[in-house]
């Protein structure tokens, strides 16, 4: 039976989530005055100048086809091209475009956009967050359940990091770690509390 109740509490907690997003998101977002930015200012930028040369390298790459096609040359090295540039297409979209454009610590919760989408992220639902220093820019991925708008994991690049040493902790993402504990604690709690 208690497992039962457990399972039936730990739905009702998840819906509830769901719903905080919900409702949250149809609210207007806090001003910067009232939220700190924690993620890299200038992300969007990067995001499409670093597209311009995938664009140019698929206008060079159409227009090679065009020549090769009108003088019946070697098709391989056309397939070459192809796939180096579907190669760098995909790490494209795996290091640089999944990063979120900004991040907003609004205490409780993180206001995250990307593009139009525009997600609030209880710090209870944050169930790790890792870093990776090997990539630049520096990135933090929140790993969340259940998962928002934005998915099940949410990856930004944070605003204060040395970009210079590989094996330097990010201080927001311990910091960020340390408080989403102490909500999932806060909230066992208080289902404690009201189960007695």
């Amino acid at each position: 039976a208690s497992r039962r109740e457990d399972a039936i509490e730990d739905f009702g907690e998840r819906v509830a989530a769901r719903v905080f997003r919900m409702t949250a998101n149809e609210g207007a977002s806090p001003s910067i005055g009232e939220a700190k930015i924690i993620s890299q200012r200038y992300i969007a930028m990067v995001k499409w100048v670093a597209l311009l040369p995938t664009l140019l390298l698929a206008v060079i790459i159409v227009a090679m086809a065009i020549e090769m096609r009108q003088r019946l040359t070697d098709p391989f090295l056309m397939v070459g091209m192809l796939t180096g540039f579907a190669v760098w297409i995909v790490i494209f979209r795996k290091t640089t475009w999944v990063l979120a454009d900004e991040v907003r610590d609004c205490g409780d919760y993180l206001l995250v956009k990307r593009g139009r989408i525009e997600d609030k992220v209880p710090l209870q639902c944050i169930v790790d967050v890792e870093c990776r220093t090997f990539y630049r820019p520096w990135r933090v991925i929140l790993h969340l359940d259940p998962p928002g708008s934005l998915g099940n994991r949410i990856q930004f690049s944070p605003s204060k990091a040395s970009m210079w040493n590989p094996l330097a902790r990010i201080e927001i993402a311990d910091e960020l770690m340390e408080r989403a504990e102490k909500a999932r604690a806060s909230q066992m709690k208080s289902r404690f509390i009201k189960r007695r």
